[in-house]
């Protein structure tokens, strides 16, 4: 099988929409936005990253969680990579990856999906009871689409508690229907190059300073005048900035007032609410200026340089 997270599973998925895009298409992914998926779809490139320990650790383990899951359950499963890739037979471009197939004597086939959580992954719900987060749900439900299974199964090894957590789960069509409807319009806008929307989600502004990580000074000045866009844009940032400016004045006044209220006192309580104004502790710290100035050698050898990001500054401009 393709491991997770190498050059060809992401060929494999670029081809297509994958299982672990569905969240991402349905805006409820915590790591990535559509944004960024768009581009990797359209130009083929995406964020560098080399996966983490966890990651490591569960392809690594995942034959030896699916032999456990086949042991514990008394059910047959194949990892052939071949058989565990499929095509939905109507919206081609919807394919999955599963980690393995199931075939249970009385409910036919099914798909196994692996999980490793370790001891700090904190999950809303009790997951021993198959509340998992809604982005693995999605995931899965993407799974059965592509495939046209009925059911199958998770098979999840929790690194805090050595435990493996199996539970079934179900064709969900009402669910998977919205899903199509989403994954299609977001294909089409694949296929035709329409970017999607901008929202205001922080995991976008990171997407697009990572994107734009480096300004050509040989450009020059890009002239904005007359472009719709950019007005209405500049002007929600300026009306933004000023409402900011204004909630700050207004912050800072009531803070001034509170302070005077209370003085010298170090704990105050209020109607609703309670304040601490505490005199810290002196703390020392190094003057790097005065140690360059008389060590220059010593500065030389230990200081590093660190890539800075590009600083947005907007100004308004006054007639």
């Amino acid at each position: 099988m393709v491991e997770s997270g190498s050059d060809e599973w992401h060929r494999q998925r670029a081809q297509g929409i994958g299982g672990s895009d569905a969240a991402i298409i349905m805006k409820i992914s915590p790591w990535k936005n559509v944004l960024e998926l768009w581009t990797e779809k359209v130009e083929g490139k995406r964020r560098e990253f080399n996966g983490n320990e966890l990651m490591k650790w569960g392809n690594i383990l995942e034959p030896l969680i699916a032999n456990e899951y086949s042991k514990n359950t008394g059910r047959e499963i194949i990892t052939d990579e071949d058989k565990c890739h499929y095509i939905h037979p109507i919206n081609t471009f919807m394919i999955g990856n599963v980690d393995g197939i199931i075939h249970d004597k009385i409910k036919g086939k099914g798909i196994l999906e692996i999980k490793t959580k370790n001891a700090y992954t904190k999950w809303e719900h009790d997951w021993k009871d198959g509340n998992i987060p809604i982005y693995y749900k999605m995931q899965f439900q993407h799974y059965l689409a592509a495939s046209e299974c009925d059911w199958g199964s998770f098979a999840i090894l929790d690194l805090g508690s050595m435990e493996i957590v199996t539970f079934d789960v179900e064709r969900d069509d009402k669910l998977i229907n919205e899903l199509i409807t989403e994954e299609i319009k977001f294909w089409d806008s694949v296929i035709n190059k329409v970017k999607p929307n901008i929202d205001d989600s922080k995991s976008t502004n990171d997407f697009i300073r990572s994107y734009y990580k480096e300004s050509d000074d040989d450009l020059g000045t890009l002239n904005l005048e007359n472009n719709e866009d950019a007005t209405k844009w500049g002007k929600q940032l300026l009306n933004a900035k000023n409402m900011i400016k204004s909630y700050k004045k207004g912050e800072t006044e009531a803070l001034n007032h509170l302070m005077d209220i209370i003085g010298l006192y170090e704990k105050a309580i209020g109607d609703n609410f309670s304040v601490t104004w505490k005199s810290p502790k002196d703390r020392s710290i190094f003057n790097e200026d005065i140690f360059k100035k008389e060590h220059p050698d010593l500065h030389k050898k230990y200081v590093e340089t660190k890539p800075q990001t590009r600083r947005f500054v907007f100004k308004e401009l006054n007639d």
